[in-house]
């Protein structure tokens, strides 16, 4: 350690310039990248005021969540301190929403930032989403260099998954799929490295944490696992046939059983629940073939635009990954990843026009779009694989991209202007990115790289405006106001509950607010 300090000063002292790996640069560009943004995004929440506990659940669930969980680990903590090591018991008449297993989280940064900010349950989950959000996008990034990204599209892909319109406008009211969007990153990488690397620790502890922690975050994950192993053996491999596909799972499907079964503890009750609520096979499947027209009209409108699609569908990503989307299908004769990204786009295509696909993605259990952070993964990740290709296209192709381009700002203006609503303004930095890719030899390709990223950033910060500003949408309005959020919430036993001789599994909500307006 000395010798390597002793080195690093002579480097200073001699102005020997500092050789960064391609690893340690994006880590940082990312860090001070991703410091910019969230201080705009936490900034005008300060600005208005506003905590981010917000929403139907706000209080009820999110803010109550964190303060029955910083109560408990702390007497937890206080046992074990004083020589103590009885665990405390769970407050079996509490209603918070949902069923007892899930009001105790077993999330060690949650759990962190619960027992730290007991006694100030806003400066929590603030710290909580911080967090979240700085992992989801790191994720990202070491996932897309597992892919063998450029380091500069990586950067571009990070941030957009990470300020993106599905977790500005839903996510940060629902804490719980937070942590979502950076497991996804790590499943699909931990069950890559079983196959490149015979190394099984991140997929299994994955898979282990998703298990632990909620059911329904592990059904999703394992839809999409399926998913993508099957389309990298059958869509990617020349040598096809049932028995090498089931030796080609079976590493990890056993993985898989064996990280399910050490969360057994957990997930058992928590499944025996959530198929005795009532809440699956129960209700009405009243789903047709199409979806209303409306939503095919939302879904074009919401691919660059923070606008709900269906019911808490978001997709609001910068106009660059329409681009680099249209430069995947360009071609033809790919291998390898960029071959996968083209299956599964189609099958995610299929996936958004039919309703029974939703359903599915919902556990069945009814219509709900909130698979769609599966979407924006997806257009991240093409993005980032993507966009130096769209440079490299010959001229043919770069017609053809343009005319995609065009016909898809088009279409959107005339859907707005049949609805009477507001042009967004991506429809102006599509038209920018667009302007780069076809120019050729006006400027090098080092100073086009500088101008799309420092783009998709102002992009980025207006999508964050859009959603948050009062004079916008109103999303603002739906957050509790600092003053008027009583930090010692009063969690309060129903009373109802032990009249009951019924042993099913009921959903009550019993709080009680104290605000001071």
């Amino acid at each position: 350690m000395r010798d390597r300090c002793t080195m690093l000063w002579k480097k200073i002292q001699y102005r020997v310039p500092y050789d960064m790996s391609d690893r340690r640069w994006l880590i940082a560009m990312y860090t001070m990248s991703f410091s910019i943004l969230a201080f705009f995004v936490f900034g005008i929440f300060s600005y208005y005021g506003k905590t981010l506990i917000g929403g139907t659940d706000g209080m009820s669930q999110v803010a109550a969540f964190m303060q029955y969980n910083g109560k408990y680990y702390r007497q937890l903590l206080a046992g074990i301190l004083q020589g103590n090591f009885e665990i405390p018991m769970w407050d079996m008449s509490i209603g918070l929403g949902m069923n007892v297993m899930e009001v105790l989280y077993f999330r060690p940064i949650y759990i962190l930032c619960s027992m730290i900010f007991y006694h100030n349950i806003s400066m929590g989950v603030i710290v909580y989403d911080i967090i979240c959000m700085y992992l989801i996008g790191l994720t990202f990034a070491l996932y897309c260099e597992h892919l063998h990204c450029q380091k500069w599209t990586t950067l571009i892909g990070a941030l957009m998954y990470t300020f993106n319109g599905y977790l500005l406008n839903y996510c940060l009211m629902q804490h719980t799929f937070l942590e979502l969007f950076f497991l996804l990153p790590l499943t699909l990488w931990g069950v890559d490295r079983i196959y490149a690397k015979k190394k099984y620790g991140m997929f299994m502890g994955t898979v282990f944490y998703l298990a632990l922690t909620n059911f329904l975050n592990l059904y999703t994950v394992s839809i999409v696992l399926a998913v993508y192993l099957s389309v990298k053996y059958w869509g990617c491999k020349k040598e096809r046939s049932l028995g090498g596909f089931l030796r080609y799972l079976w590493k990890p499907i056993l993985s898989y059983v064996i990280s399910v079964l050490l969360a057994a503890v957990s997930l058992l009750p928590k499944l025996y629940m959530a198929l005795t609520s009532g809440r699956v096979g129960n209700s009405e499947l009243g789903i047709g073939i199409l979806y209303e027209g409306r939503y095919y009209l939302k879904l074009i409108q919401g691919f660059i635009e923070p606008k709900e699609i269906g019911m808490h569908g978001y997709l609001g990503m910068p106009g660059i990954a329409l681009i680099a989307l249209l430069a995947l299908y360009l071609r033809k004769g790919y291998v390898g990843v960029k071959k996968r990204l083209q299956i599964e786009g189609i099958l995610l295509m299929f996936a958004m026009i039919f309703p029974i696909a939703t359903y599915v993605f919902n556990g069945f259990s009814g219509i709900n779009h909130r698979w769609f952070f599966i979407i924006n993964f997806y257009l991240a990740v093409v993005t980032a694989t993507m966009l130096p290709g769209a440079f490299l296209l010959p001229i043919q192709k770069k017609r053809a991209l343009a005319w995609g381009t065009l016909t898809y700002v088009t279409l959107y203006l005339l859907i707005s202007v049949w609805q009477k609503s507001d042009i967004y303004i991506s429809i102006v930095f599509i038209v920018f990115y667009l302007m780069l890719i076809l120019s050729k030899g006006i400027m090098k390709y080092s100073l086009k790289k500088g101008m799309i990223c420092s783009m998709v950033c102002i992009e980025l910060a207006a999508l964050t405006y859009h959603s948050y500003s009062p004079m916008e949408s109103g999303m603002m309005k739906l957050f509790r106001n600092s003053s008027d959020i009583d930090e010692k919430i009063s969690i309060q036993s129903s009373a109802m509950l032990k009249n009951i001789d019924d042993d099913h599994v009921y959903r009550t909500k019993i709080m009680a607010e104290k605000s001071e307006k």
